[in-house]
């Protein structure tokens, strides 16, 4: 079974050691994380998904970041607009 982070770090097409990285883990914590013999906490994929935010606005790929987080995106941008 695919981690949220695992997915995430697959769409930014980030090495796991890239994106233990971005999590301020060690590489073999993240891989235990990926493997699923460690617990992936709601606070790794908050960060995960905060990284693709960053990473879409700099590459202009909105692609990159999950739809869900997407979609919340636009609506703070209606928000923002009014």
């Amino acid at each position: 079974m695919t981690t949220r982070v695992q997915a995430v770090r697959q769409r930014l097409g980030l090495t796991q050691s890239d994106m233990a990285e971005v999590l301020g883990l060690g590489l073999r914590a993240y891989q235990e994380i990926e493997a699923g013999r460690s617990k992936e906490r709601p606070a790794h994929w908050r960060a995960a998904e905060h990284y693709a935010l960053e990473w879409a606005v700099a590459a202009g790929d909105p692609a990159a970041v999950d739809p869900r987080t997407l979609e919340l995106a636009r609506k703070l941008t209606l928000i923002a607009d009014h």
